[in-house]
């Protein structure tokens, strides 16, 4: 039974990871159109984006946590989403940051 095909670990990740970088991906998309859009131009994107802002800026201060909190507990080779979740949330708050200072 040894000889059969052994798949590789690192093809598959867990099911934290995916929904960690999912929702990294989301939030970052969120905010970076939220600051690269005039929201308030049309009602209905305003309505959108003032309902989703508190769980969304909620997010951006989870989901590092939960993402070092993952990186540090999971003790497999598959860690790098963790990796790759927490450069984005990074990238995303550099985002929301740095605009007010970029436009003087």
């Amino acid at each position: 039974m040894d000889s059969k095909i052994k798949m590789d670990n690192r093809l598959f990740h867990s099911k934290k990871s995916k929904i960690i970088l999912v929702l990294s991906l989301l939030t970052a998309i969120y905010w970076t159109l939220s600051v690269s859009i005039n929201v308030y131009g049309n009602p209905v994107v305003g309505a959108i984006f003032e309902i989703l802002f508190l769980p969304l800026f909620i997010l951006l201060f989870i989901l590092p946590v939960l993402a070092v909190y993952f990186l540090i507990k999971e003790k497999s080779t598959t860690r790098e989403l963790y990796v790759y979740s927490l450069i984005l949330i990074f990238i995303t708050a550099l985002v929301i940051i740095l605009p007010p200072y970029v436009n003087k």
